[in-house]
């Protein structure tokens, strides 16, 4: 077996870069027989009794602070007032963004089946005590729990301005990062709120920060994965100063709880339980005193270019106040840069609000997506890291670039999930796709970037070849995305190019012969041109069209 490389090598060939990486051996992070227990410096009942109070000072200044905002701004915190937002040009034009998928289920690298028939090892933490306990118990340990894998959440492989150089070089316009999730209940931040976060705790570095810090470095769009839930969070009864779990159920209450907060709750259990949430600073309020109070650190501190929520699917936007975040967010940044949100802000706002709808793994009909929308997708089955994921079990770079294509031609942006290993390693096959998708967007990229919708998005010929349009956005070029080539002709049947207009394969530095017959557009393909081919993957036919002649419709011949 070869070594594991500690860093994303880059060596440039002739005019070629060349990127190699090789991801951790499996057993580097999994089937480990003895290890430390994690233990925190204060226990749950000592961080109620030490800094509770301290922290609902601050929550309640939290609050204060963006009702201010929120009063002398254009925004309020109304379906009526939010619906007015516009999603930002950037957006529109950027078409492929990537976002790193990376916490302390990294280091299992396990998950089963869920949504859609995609798998989630960033469920894992949550997993490991139900459907996935005997595969725990044979891997881990019995008494290996959740805040276990806290130390060995070292984060060495993983440099923000390396990983920036990389996805600008794989052609994507805006960055993401999943800075919580709710089977950790971690914050990649430095927070106030909480001392379960990767300052406080291991790897002891602001990761958000040094991403931030990396994207304004490079000019590109920094966005923060932010999930609204958390699978156990302490809260405490202030007249008995007991302390309950509040659960994240797949069963939402038909009824609020009797602390009339739509809450599921069961009585702490520190033998059980505590190593499972350590660092959690108990609180009376979910909602006012950790959501609300994170929400606004996150908005103010990493002044994110777009928040992408996540979690809320199983209560309603008015229990998370989900207005409320937003409006503190369009209006602390109103005219000062442009900014936006998805949709995925509670079950009764889910689509209905937000700057960009979210189909996730391609289970949401395109053909329905009329507003602005955006496909969120892991190169492989899973939306983290994944052990058994390889070169040879993943959709190749081919496949990449054609759901790319696909998305764009529909008018939707696509978001790429990297999923680094526990040491924030980037495999070797994910660095490998993300070159080649960069090497062709080098080409191409002309009929990815700032393009629009053609009134026919795609065609299928009589051997199930598809080709996909865009269009240029001051609507002046045509883009024909051609996954099959001719063997001396393209033909695009009921469109016909501009007189006078140049027909030209990007990429390739000579215009092509054509003509228009009552077949449509041909277009003239030599045998220089099929044997000195710009590109692999898809090739891009630009042209001026007849507007006189809608419709476009490929053959290969």
């Amino acid at each position: 077996m070869p070594p594991p490389i500690t860093t994303i090598i880059r060596m440039k060939k002739t005019l070629s870069v060349i990127v190699l990486a090789v991801s951790l051996l499996p057993n580097e992070c999994a089937q480990i027989n003895v290890y430390e227990k994690f233990i925190y410096k204060q226990k749950t009942h000592q961080l109620y009794q030490l800094f509770s109070e301290k922290h609902l000072e601050k929550a309640r200044k939290s609050w204060k602070e963006m009702d201010s905002v929120i009063y002398n701004g254009p925004y309020k915190a109304s379906y009526e007032s939010l619906s007015l937002h516009q999603t930002p040009e950037w957006f529109r034009d950027a078409k492929f963004g990537i976002a790193v998928n990376y916490g302390i289920y990294s280091i299992a690298g396990a998950g089963e089946q869920g949504y859609g028939g995609n798998y989630y090892t960033d469920t894992y933490t949550n997993t490991m005590y139900n459907s996935m306990r005997s595969y725990h118990i044979e891997n881990w340990g019995d008494d290996f729990e959740r805040d276990d894998f806290i130390p060995l959440f070292n984060a060495k492989y993983m440099n923000a301005e390396e990983y920036l150089e990389l996805f600008i070089e794989a052609g994507a316009k805006y960055f993401s990062i999943f800075l919580n999730h709710r089977s950790t209940g971690m914050l990649l931040w430095d927070s106030d709120y909480t001392f379960r976060d990767s300052k406080d705790m291991p790897p002891y570095r602001d990761l958000a920060g040094e991403f931030k810090t990396a994207c304004i470095k490079n000019d590109i769009p920094f966005c923060a994965y932010f999930n609204l839930e958390d699978t156990d969070y302490p809260l405490a009864d202030p007249e008995t100063n007991e302390i309950y779990i509040r659960e994240w159920t797949h069963i939402s209450p038909k009824q609020p709880a009797s602390n009339n907060s739509y809450e599921v709750l069961h009585k702490y259990n520190p033998q059980k339980e505590e190593r499972r949430l350590q660092g959690k600073i108990p609180v009376y309020d979910y909602v006012d005193d950790y959501l609300l109070p994170i929400s606004k650190e996150l908005i103010d501190q990493y002044e994110p270019d777009y928040i992408w929520f996540d979690g809320g699917w199983k209560r309603p936007a008015w229990y998370y106040k989900s207005h409320k975040i937003v409006a503190y967010y369009y209006n602390k940044y109103e005219g000062k840069k442009d900014i936006m949100v998805n949709c995925r802000l509670g079950t009764d706002l889910y689509g209905k609000l937000g700057d960009v709808v979210i189909s996730e793994g391609g289970n949401s009909d395109e053909g329905e997506l009329t507003n602005y929308w955006e496909e969120i997708s892991p190169m492989g089955r899973n939306f983290a890291f994944d052990r058994w994921e390889s070169d040879s079990n993943v959709p190749s770079s081919t496949e990449l670039i054609k759901m790319l294509i696909r998305i764009v031609a529909r008018g939707g942006n696509f978001l790429l999930i990297v999923a680094p290993d526990g040491h924030g390693q980037i495999p070797d096959y994910q660095v490998k796709r993300l070159y080649e998708i960069g090497e062709w967007l080098k080409i191409n990229g002309e009929a990815i970037y700032k393009t629009t919708t053609h009134p026919f998005y795609c065609e299928e010929d009589k051997f199930g070849h598809i080709t996909y349009y865009t269009s240029s956005k001051d609507h002046r070029y045509t883009f024909a995305i051609a996954s099959k080539l001719g063997r001396n002709r393209m033909i695009l049947y009921k469109g016909k190019a501009k007189e006078g207009t140049e027909v030209k394969l990007l990429g390739h530095d000579k215009k092509l012969d054509w003509f228009n017959s009552d077949w449509g557009l041909n277009i003239l393909l030599s045998e220089n041109v099929l044997n000195n081919l710009p590109c692999s993957h898809a090739w891009v036919f630009r042209f001026e069209e007849d507007n006189s002649e809608n419709g476009i419709k490929l053959q290969t011949e």
